[in-house]
């Protein structure tokens, strides 16, 4: 997590690891289905913090691991985890092994823990900071009532986006700028929020796309994932943002223009398709719930080959979309 992070984390446990651990069980709460049965376990955990069977009876036994950095003994802590929890698989099975993990591992990291998950019965998964930061944004009472000193806020009149974190906090005002038209909109975040971290509350407050399709003949020819980044206007020329900083630290100054772009990454490509001649398209986005494909696409799609801007009429689009509906949120 980096604006919703542990040091802000508050709940009815007695510590930082059993508040996380709560806050967890209401992220899994909150998609669970009618049918669905869920449970935590405290300390002896037997290497399960929480147990969730869903609708189509599939069961994620997850441990959460209240770590807000890797550190060496988050290895040892999930192989004792893990050993536990193997001796209790037989009493109680699970499909899926999750570790959930506040923070954003490295590539190396994320292989070292990934190997000692090979150790667990069936199958693994990592949930890391960035994910569960996302899902915070689409579930605001639940982030509220674990993280009282962050607003997340889109005003009624639409006119800008608040990031806030703290009575006391320092605001900076910047404008996130349409390279093609010039207008912008304002944001108001805090100075010490990171730049991925407001990168993300653009991705989940729009519902922007993170997956594209390209088609011919309407077979499908290639699968490529979208990275959205910042980057910063300074003298004319465009500096792209380091993600880990703060806005802060990145040189980030009140009134500065922002701008979101994104650049693609082929998952999947069939040659065969790209050399028999006819023109490729773009047919749709993925795992986008509110993505308007007929209209939105041509307006998103236009750009350079490899980066594209996002286009501020699509964030008006969808601004007014969520006042129609009601669903500004606070």
């Amino acid at each position: 997590m980096r604006i919703l992070s542990l040091d802000r984390l508050v709940g009815p446990g007695q510590s930082i690891g059993e508040n996380f651990e709560i806050l967890c069980l209401e992220l899994v709460k909150a998609t669970a289905g009618p049918l669905s049965q869920y449970f935590r376990n405290s300390s002896p955990d037997r290497g399960v913090d929480i147990y969730y069977e869903n609708d189509n009876g599939v069961v994620y036994a997850y441990q959460c691991k209240a770590y807000s950095t890797f550190r060496a003994n988050l290895i040892s802590s999930l192989k004792k985890s893990i050993k536990a929890a193997n001796h209790s698989f037989e009493k109680k099975p699970w499909d899926y092994y999750v570790l959930i993990i506040p923070f954003v591992p490295t590539a190396g990291q994320r292989d070292r823990l990934e190997e000692v998950l090979k150790t667990c019965k069936g199958k693994s998964h990592i949930i890391d900071g960035d994910e569960i930061e996302t899902r915070l944004f689409y579930s605001l009472e639940i982030a509220s009532r674990f993280f009282p000193t962050v607003t997340v806020a889109i005003p009624p009149d639409n006119e800008e986006i608040i990031l806030k974190t703290g009575d006391n906090c320092r605001i900076i005002r910047t404008y996130l700028q349409s390279i093609r038209t010039g207008q912008r909109i304002a944001i108001l975040a805090s100075a010490d929020a990171t730049c991925n971290g407001l990168v993300n509350l653009l991705n989940s407050i729009l519902k922007l796309p993170d997956m594209v399709i390209v088609s011919a003949l309407g077979l499908p020819v290639s699968k490529e994932e979208i990275h959205w980044q910042l980057s910063v206007v300074r003298d004319g020329k465009e500096v792209k943002l380091s993600p880990e900083m703060s806005l802060e630290q990145a040189g980030v100054r009140e009134g500065n223009t922002l701008r979101l772009s994104y650049h693609t990454e082929i998952k999947f490509t069939g040659g065969f398709m790209k050399e028999i001649g006819p023109p490729l398209k773009y047919e749709s986005f993925l795992d986008s719930r509110s993505w308007d494909e007929e209209e939105m696409n041509p307006k998103l799609i236009r750009g350079t080959k490899k980066v594209n801007e996002l286009l501020i009429d699509y964030i008006e689009w969808h601004l007014k979309d969520l006042k129609m509906n009601n669903s500004s949120v606070r």
